[in-house]
């Protein structure tokens, strides 16, 4: 077997697990929902890691003229509704799997990953290097994936971030936020970063250190934040709007739960608070002690080139 069939097994059977976890929670007043676990408990009481029957089955159905358009898709709304009726699952189509899935853009997500990994010219060290490269390992390089992969991995990572978050990152490089962000990335040494996550072992270890790279990130963006407000270069009140734009996407973050629509202030302010170690302790604090020693080295280094400078 080779190991694209077995990771395009991996994520059927959890596409599968996720099309049945969503119908079974509306089971009891959607009939589409009660048909598609009776099909799902037939045709896929056991699962076969090792079986060939999915991927041909997939390839059989979706071509790549088929799947290759979703690419470069922003909605896939219309192209479900033209193929609707192609069996994603056996003897289930992609219009009843919509019925019981919450949003489209997963759909797209799943398709995408297995028209990824139905190639069987993928090499065991392309897979890992697309593997965590989706998983988004920061050390991972666009240039380290296969040319002819790179639009549809980039692609699949893109869709990630919008299913998780309910923004894409051409919304958010619009935005006063991701122009900063853009801007500060490009000015600050990652290099550092990576040797400080190698060397601690976690990022959470590299975090819980203001002497590391990671520290000396936090701390450099916090001044090259503060010095673009005090000189005009960025707008607070641009930022801020923002802010709460973003965040009226987020899932608790907005009067109706689950993301959209207007931003639920009450909500924001508890998470704000929450970070700012209102919520009385644990990993808040420790972030507070954290800023503080950051603060009070950027404040001995600025003293010691003030002194230097006399000099």
């Amino acid at each position: 077997m080779t190991s694209n069939i077995y990771v395009f097994n991996q994520y059927f059977l959890t596409f599968i697990k996720t099309v049945k976890k969503s119908a079974k929670s509306i089971k009891e007043r959607n009939s589409t929902a009660r048909e598609i676990l009776k099909k799902i408990n037939a045709f896929y009481s056991s699962f076969d890691n090792k079986s060939t029957e999915y991927i041909e089955n997939f390839k059989l159905v979706f071509t790549d003229f088929i799947i290759d358009p979703l690419i470069e898709l922003k909605d896939i709304d219309e192209w479900i509704e033209t193929n609707n009726n192609l069996n994603i699952l056996n003897n289930i189509s992609i219009k009843n799997v919509k019925t019981v899935l919450k949003k489209n853009i997963t759909i797209h997500n799943f398709l995408l990953i297995f028209h990824l990994f139905k190639n069987d010219d993928l090499s065991e060290e392309d897979i890992k290097v697309i593997m965590e490269k989706l998983k988004g390992t920061i050390d991972i390089e666009d240039k380290n994936i296969p040319e002819k992969y790179l639009k549809l991995v980039n692609k699949i990572c893109e869709i990630n971030m919008e299913e998780k978050t309910g923004f894409s990152m051409g919304d958010i490089e619009d935005t006063s936020i991701g122009k900063l962000a853009k801007e500060i990335v490009e000015e600050v040494n990652l290099d550092k970063v990576k040797e400080s996550i190698n060397s601690e072992g976690d990022i959470l270890s590299a975090l819980s250190n203001p002497d590391n790279g990671i520290g000396n990130l936090i701390s450099d963006v916090s001044q090259k934040m503060a010095s673009k407000l005090k000189n005009g270069e960025i707008k607070q009140d641009a930022l801020l709007k923002d802010a709460l734009s973003m965040a009226g996407k987020l899932p608790g973050m907005n009067g109706g739960g689950g993301g959209g629509g207007e931003p639920d202030l009450g909500n924001i302010m508890k998470m704000m608070s929450g970070l700012m170690g209102g919520g009385g302790g644990g990993v808040p604090g420790k972030a507070r002690s954290m800023q503080r020693k950051m603060d009070q080295k950027s404040r001995m280094k600025k003293k010691l080139d003030e002194k230097n400078k006399s000099k």
